[in-house]
């Protein structure tokens, strides 16, 4: 049965390998007589332009199938939260964290013709997976959506380094950009509201968890799930660096949690301040940069349809 479907790749994913895939795809589903729509723009914003600007005028969509890492993904995902148009995911980034989290292998863009065959299915098969909303008072453009974890504190100030990198992949960049960053190593004064109970202090970490990796495959929240309509707000109180470097490797496997300077706690809503003047960085969410506090992280359950290709 043919689909009519939208395709957008971002062709600077995996360091040009997701233009590759994504040709083989559009082959494949043209030889299989679907219906193609290409969004795919020079740039990510374009391309998010232009998906907006398809679905407001075509709900007749049967899919969204999105080919590049979470930058990619979390676009065209905050696209068709809510409007019941599933999305594919063909991860081809250098993170891939978002498909990690709810379970697509990251070996999938190898084998397209098993999404081809998925597609030819009268009824898709479908995953609803939980989708966290971030709105805030001082920004018109909110609210806005993550799907694998946000970030303040350490993890902003690296995120922000990684991203002016150019060189490495995944945790390697990750893992580059951390240890330039820890020669500023300093905590964040934060006000944390978690279920409207109050946390006031200095944290070298928050992260709003909706799935359980961040930075290219470190399990920052083990216990998160997708489908559970919860977060898991983690916290790494203020330390020592030698005891920070000694906590980090942990978090390879998510052994960090059982440090007593971490805390991990269950939430519906996560409200974050900033306690002080003092310095603060932007948060990041899904690795890209999100709006400054004061904001708010409510979970959305199931607001988002993911294409199974399992």
């Amino acid at each position: 049965m043919t689909k009519r479907l939208a395709v957008v790749i971002n062709p600077t994913a995996g360091g040009g390998r997701a233009i590759t895939i994504g040709r083989d795809l559009r082959e494949q589903l043209h030889a299989a007589g679907h219906e193609l729509v290409d969004v795919s723009g020079a740039s990510a914003l374009e391309a998010k332009v232009q998906l907006e600007a398809l679905l407001a005028a075509d709900r007749s969509l049967d899919a969204v199938i999105a080919v590049g890492g979470d930058g990619l993904v979390n676009l065209a995902a905050s696209a068709v939260v809510g409007t019941q148009i599933p999305l594919a995911i063909i991860p081809a980034g250098t993170g891939d964290d978002i498909a990690r989290g709810i379970g697509i292998d990251r070996r999938s863009h190898r084998d397209i013709a098993a999404l081809v065959r998925v597609l030819a299915q009268p009824e898709l098969p479908v995953r609803a997976i939980d989708v966290g909303q971030v709105s805030s008072d001082n920004d018109a453009e909110v609210p806005r959506y993550f799907f694998s974890v946000l970030t303040a504190g350490l993890d902003a100030e690296v995120n922000a380094r990684a991203n002016r990198m150019r060189f490495g992949r995944g945790k390697l960049r990750y893992v580059a950009a951390l240890v330039a960053q820890l020669r500023h190593y300093r905590s964040y004064d934060y006000e944390i509201r978690v279920d409207g109970r109050v946390i006031r202090r200095q944290v070298i970490l928050a992260a709003v968890a909706n799935l359980r990796f961040f930075g290219g495959g470190m399990r920052i929240a083990p216990q998160a799930r997708p489908d559970d309509g919860r977060f898991q707000l983690v916290l790494v109180d203020r330390v020592s660096l030698p005891v920070l470097l000694w906590i980090f490797p942990r978090i390879f496997w998510g052994g960090h949690v059982k440090h007593r300077a971490v805390q991990v706690m269950v939430a519906d809503r996560v409200e974050l301040r900033r306690a002080s003047h003092t310095f603060t960085p932007a948060p990041f969410a899904d690795g890209e940069p999100i709006v400054n506090p004061p904001l708010r992280c409510e979970v959305r359950p199931g607001a988002l349809q993911i294409i199974k290709l399992g």
